[in-house]
């Protein structure tokens, strides 16, 4: 079952502003997710019930999956030091 894909506003300016081999790695890394959320591309975030998360490199995608509407919902892309202190707020 392939789920839709959502970016937050925010989310989505960060990819638009990567550059051309990075933004295809995560758009890959986009890919696996969609296809399967709960493959082995994630893991579940410790102390966040719902959250999820899938490596790229350096950086991190942070999202939700709503299985009710085969929804999955982006809600942050960043470097690891920095995605995850912004999960406090």
């Amino acid at each position: 079952m392939n789920y839709r894909l959502e970016m937050s506003r925010q989310s989505a300016r960060y990819f638009d502003r990567l550059d051309e081999k990075t933004r295809e790695r995560v758009s890959e890394t986009l890919a696996q997710i969609v296809s399967d959320p709960f493959g082995p591309s994630s893991k579940a975030l410790a102390g966040y019930p719902g959250r999820r998360s899938a490596r790229v490199g350096e950086r991190r995608i942070l999202f939700s999956v709503l299985t009710d509407r085969a929804v999955v919902r982006v809600t942050g892309i960043g470097p690891r030091g920095q995605i995850y202190r912004e999960l406090g707020r």
